[in-house]
């Protein structure tokens, strides 16, 4: 039957047995059926260069969904870790047609929902990927206009909007327009509101006894029947807009049946119906006008601060401070001439700051601010303090609370400053108080004379040495660190490291009374070099030729005590033979 076909159907035949042959040695298998329509040789182009490499740029022109957000650099192809990656890098093809074409690196379980952009917290971290990436909550118009064409609705991860409404039922039912998130957190949709609302950030703050009010005596629970989108039916929300609170009688019936027009809080405030509030109350007509921070106290405040009793407001003293203010200071400023009387220092706008300046402290305290202490904050020097440290440094009985302290028993400077040098200087400062060394100017201002005040005096280059370089600084990574000034060594030992070695020891070891080595037989402390020693002093008297002869000549570098060659000085044998040949070979020897 073969030998019967005609020459064209030959052709034909033959074309396809070679286009079957090609494509089965050119494709490496079966595309997914996403891509089924772009079977066949003839379409390789489509998402192939020439060469079989795969142009990411030709997966984007079908792909228009995904091409849009890598545009608009959102979502998870266009974070740092992907935008850089080739598609076939995750995407990979020719699998065959039930070949799923995304690879999940690490497993789906384990994908990292924070490179799209929206970050899984709470609840939201328990729930399967097609909990929320469902078909019938994409709301992405350009997705949904791809179905059918370059992705499926059911299989696609993309459309999903971040609004919390797409997904969840509006349980208030369109009354707040607010961000679900302002009230609400991603742990527990309900206990979340009780801790995040904030009812002062409301167009009607809750003041006074509506503190107290629960929520549902105003916000009435509502009947609704009409079915949600699950066609469940949760029948009952909270009434929060529009509610009217413009009038107290929204809420409150008027007892006074309008006697008194509708604005109640003329007379009445949230803390109870009893209590006058006052607020439009002309105060100027009465004896005491209220002037500065008056005018702005509440009337409970002076009429009566005991909310469980009826006010008072006749009768009541107002002649001095005292009358209403009890005495902050407790006494310690009664011996003034003016009997410690408020107004002395403190003004009706404000009990802070005071009047009194510095120089009313110079003037008409014992104690005159100099220097720094002039531009030192009143709070430094006069602190509020527990009862305990105040009646010790005022000998005033204390009150039971904390109090500023104005009277000082002791006005040196360690009843302020803490004693930095840790009593190295006790007996001085017991007999001239800081002052010996130290002005007010600066706390580094010293009137402290090296030459004269101390026992070892500056002479030479030790004039030119930081001071620290003598005197260390202790207790590194205290609060406080300590300065070490007293006991110090005055000899040079003490800092000096002995360079020959132990050559010109005195002693065997140094001890606090005595050095082991006598430096300033050889050397001044104007300079190290040169020295002053004294060879005709010696035991070795250098005379003759013996004068012009280099020191090195005769004291060579060695090895003394440490690994580093040493110039040798002892000891030194001073024989002729010891350092010249014998020139007559023995012939004067005896």
């Amino acid at each position: 039957m073969w030998f019967r076909l005609t020459s064209a159907g030959f052709v034909v035949s033959l074309c396809m047995i070679i286009t079957a042959t090609l494509h089965a040695q050119l494709s490496p298998g079966d595309l997914t059926k996403g891509h089924a329509s772009l079977e066949g040789i003839q379409n390789c182009t489509q998402c192939h260069d020439v060469g079989q490499k795969l142009d990411g740029s030709k997966c984007l022109a079908c792909h228009v969904e995904l091409k849009t957000r890598v545009d608009q650099g959102k979502g998870f192809h266009a974070s740092q870790k992907v935008k850089s990656k080739e598609c076939i890098a995750c995407h990979f093809d020719h699998k065959g047609r039930d070949f799923n074409i995304i690879y999940w690196e690490g497993g789906k379980d384990h994908f990292d929902h924070d490179l799209t952009g929206y970050k899984l917290e709470g609840k939201h971290q328990t729930d399967k990927c097609e909990t929320c990436h469902q078909p019938g909550q994409i709301v992405d118009a350009l997705v949904q206009g791809q179905a059918g064409k370059t992705l499926s609705l059911k299989n696609t991860f993309l459309g999903l909007s971040q609004d919390c409404k797409s997904c969840h039922f509006d349980e208030h039912r369109g009354q707040l327009k607010q961000d679900c998130i302002t009230c609400h957190d991603f742990e527990d949709w309900k206990k979340s509101s009780e801790r995040q609302f904030d009812h002062g950030k409301a167009a009607y703050k809750l003041t006074g006894l509506h503190v107290q009010v629960e929520c549902v005596k105003c916000h009435a629970l509502t009947k609704d029947p009409k079915p949600m989108k699950n066609g469940k039916t949760d029948a009952d929300y909270f009434k929060y807009k529009p509610l009217a609170f413009q009038n107290c009688t929204s809420c409150h019936k008027d007892v006074h049946e309008n006697r008194f027009g509708q604005k109640c809080t003329q007379c009445h405030s949230t803390l109870g119906w009893k209590f006058i509030s006052g607020k439009d109350f002309d105060h100027s007509l009465t004896l005491y006008p209220l002037v500065g921070k008056h005018a702005v106290v509440s009337c409970e405040a002076c009429h009566q601060p005991d909310l469980k009793k009826l006010p008072v407001y006749k009768g009541l003293p107002f002649g001095k401070c005292a009358d209403c203010h009890r005495d902050e200071h407790v006494g310690q400023l009664t011996a003034r001439t003016d009997s410690g009387s408020c107004e002395s220092c403190h003004g009706l706008t404000g009990f802070v700051p005071s009047t009194f300046t510095v120089e009313r402290h110079n003037t008409e305290s014992k104690y005159q601010l100099l220097g720094q202490h002039s531009k030192t904050l009143c709070a430094q020097c006069h602190p509020k303090t527990s009862p305990a440290d105040f009646e010790r440094r005022t000998g005033i009985p204390a009150p039971p609370d904390s109090t500023v302290i104005l009277h000082f028993t002791d006005q040196r400077c360690a009843s302020c400053h803490e004693d930095i040098h840790r009593g190295q200087f006790m007996k001085k400062v017991q007999e001239q108080d800081c002052a010996a060394c130290h002005r007010t100017t600066t706390w580094k201002d010293l009137v402290f004379d090296h030459a004269k005040d101390a026992s070892f005096a500056l002479l030479g280059k030790h004039k030119e040495i930081e001071c620290k370089k003598c005197h260390p600084t202790l207790d590194e990574g205290k609060p406080i660190q300590r300065v070490l000034y007293k006991p110090l060594r005055t000899y040079c030992e003490s800092c000096h490291k002995d360079t020959h070695e132990g050559q010109f020891g005195l002693r065997k070891q140094m001890t606090d009374l005595e050095p082991s080595t006598s430096c300033e037989s050889c050397h001044t402390s104007d300079a190290w070099k040169p020295s002053i020693f004294d060879h005709l002093k010696s035991r070795f008297v250098l005379t003759g030729a013996h004068e012009k002869v280099l020191c090195e000549k005769c004291h060579p570098q060695v090895i003394i005590r440490s690994d580093s060659l040493n110039t040798l000085y002892k000891p030194i044998d001073t024989a002729c033979a010891s350092c010249h040949p014998d020139i007559h070979e023995g012939a004067f020897e005896r």
